[in-house]
């Protein structure tokens, strides 16, 4: 009898059905190697003097190499911190079991937020002008984001959206009392790392401050909502990603987290109110689209 005991007490779990704690720990360890790596890399890119290459040189700013060094290592540190601790791929991590997404729906959502974000730069259009950037400049701008955009972006949706809904919602990725409070504590912790951005911090005001802290919690939570009603992590990933590589390469603000070469520059000094309204024009289209989506489903459904 003991020894049935002990083999139910060590009986693995299911894929995908990862208790909570471990999900905590795999936040814990793949940060934690993160930093490690991250600097180890760093290391070794000063030593080398990897960072006076002259490609590098060309994004015009040495901040934006070491921004990918440090994201490539976290997001290699969350993979290794997923498949060792939570035991699942990085895929089905994604996607959940029997989750996915087709590549319609997924230009659909690309484009219908690709909308929004350029008519929203119509808002400032009047302050906005061309970079004067070179055709070598903004190629070489434009394929490193591409690749940053899309480690730094998955990392964060994986970490501040894809562990919180799957230590909640494990199989089933699915909109309830649970998943919605969850969101809202780990989309709070996602604005608030965002204190130290110099769109936040060039704000003159605290009312403006706390209405950007407001635009970052609105944005995050909206994609967190977008994992939720499709069901994967995947168009939190899409969304993110095509907003943070419009923002780094076609139209990019005067005070910016990184400041890439984008083709145009928008010089006006926006306010938190500012990003507020933007937020809102943004997300327009992708509304549009997902109650189209529901609408659709709903008449499919009925005629089954």
């Amino acid at each position: 009898m003991l020894f049935k005991f002990k083999k139910e007490k060590i009986k693995k779990f299911e894929e995908n059905e990862c208790p909570i704690w471990r999900w905590v720990l795999v936040v814990i360890i793949g940060f934690i190697l993160g930093v490690v790596i991250s600097n180890a890399v760093m290391i070794v890119c000063i030593l080398t003097n990897v960072f006076q290459i002259q490609i590098f040189s060309e994004l015009g700013n040495s901040n934006i190499i070491k921004a990918f060094v440090v994201f490539a290592c976290y997001f290699v540190s969350l993979v290794i911190a997923v498949r060792l601790i939570a035991k699942t791929s990085i895929k089905s991590f994604i996607f959940g079991l029997g989750g996915k997404l087709s590549k319609k729906e997924s230009v659909a959502i690309l484009g219908t937020y690709l909308l929004g974000l350029i008519l929203a730069s119509l808002l400032g259009l009047k302050t906005t002008q061309f970079s004067g950037v070179s055709v070598s400049q903004y190629l070489i701008s434009f394929l490193w984001c591409s690749i940053f955009g899309w480690m730094q972006t998955t990392w964060e949706e994986l970490v501040f959206r894809g562990i919180v809904i799957r230590a909640v919602c494990k199989n089933n990725i699915v909109f309830n009392i649970k998943s919605f409070l969850a969101g809202l504590i780990s989309t709070t912790v996602f604005a608030l790392l965002h204190i130290a951005n110099p769109e936040l911090t060039s704000q003159n005001t605290l009312l403006q401050k706390i209405l950007m802290l407001l635009y970052y919690f609105i944005m995050g939570f909206f994609i967190y909502i977008s994992d939720l009603v499709g069901k994967s992590l995947m168009p939190g990933i899409l969304i993110h990603w095509i907003h943070n590589f419009f923002m780094f390469t076609i139209v990019r603000d005067k005070v910016s987290a990184l400041e890439t070469r984008a083709l145009f520059i928008n010089f006006s000094a926006l306010t938190g109110f500012d990003y507020l309204l933007r937020g809102f024009v943004i997300w327009l289209p992708i509304f549009a689209f997902y109650i189209y989506k529901t609408r659709k489903s709903s008449v499919l459904n009925e005629s089954i």
